[in-house]
């Protein structure tokens, strides 16, 4: 980042000045070309070097702050919350936790979500609920459709995965998987029965549609809890 003894950065972010102090190097080594690409140990010395972008949420890199602070800002809901709603008959009484990737192959956000309910009115403990494993695109990740992938019947529930899954899964889109057919992964708590038979299975889709449940299932024996893998 810096080869003299003091460098100082402008922060476009902040009205006021970041000072990076550095240890003094030799004056026969030069910054090589590709703007600090090809830093060796010898060169960067004590200097932190940052590859992206730098979230200034601590010191980490700053040495001092002369004339800025920082404040935490209060989030503002958005005014057109909830911004997916119950309002098909087969979502139940509830949707859960919903798992969401943004597909800039395809420029759609994609969430994938648990549909719940009481198969009797009266059945509002929980004990015989149904899941529906539902899916729903957006363009802006604000105004959500739920489009009818289940032409059978005609609504947007995928179906296929057994044990099905019991809490929300955890899905996401692997870039560098060499199987096409497995290019969206899944891991989720499947569902075969009572409590004691739920476990973390995992599922693969081409297309985020269309699952296949791996045969090896279940990868971890218990699990009541959603799954996040990353």
């Amino acid at each position: 980042m810096c080869y003299d003894t003091l460098q100082r950065i402008s922060l476009s972010a902040m009205t006021g000045v970041l000072l990076v102090t550095s240890s003094a190097f030799s004056k026969a080594l030069k910054a090589p070309a590709g703007l600090f690409v090809e830093l060796n140990d010898q060169i960067a010395g004590d200097a932190v070097i940052i590859r992206g972008k730098q979230l200034f949420i601590d010191d980490y890199i700053i040495a001092e702050l002369k004339g800025v602070k920082r404040v935490l800002n209060q989030p503002i809901k958005h005014p057109r919350n909830p911004l997916i709603t119950i309002d098909k008959p087969w979502e139940g009484i509830r949707l859960d936790k919903p798992s969401i990737l943004y597909d800039p192959n395809e420029g759609l956000y994609k969430m994938w979500y648990l549909a719940l309910g009481p198969d009797k009115p009266e059945d509002l403990r929980g004990k015989n609920w149904f899941y529906n494993f539902c899916y729903a695109t957006s363009g802006d990740g604000i105004a959500w459709k739920k489009p009818l992938i289940n032409k059978k019947e005609r609504n947007n529930v995928i179906r296929g995965l057994k044990p099905k899954p019991h809490a929300s899964p955890g899905i996401f889109k692997d870039p560098h998987e060499a199987n096409p057919a497995r290019r969206y992964k899944m891991m989720c708590s499947g569902d075969s029965g009572p409590p004691r038979t739920r476990s973390t299975n995992v599922a693969y889709s081409p297309d985020g549609i269309n699952w296949t449940t791996e045969p090896a299932n279940p990868v971890v024996p218990f699990a009541d809890s959603p799954c996040y893998p990353f």
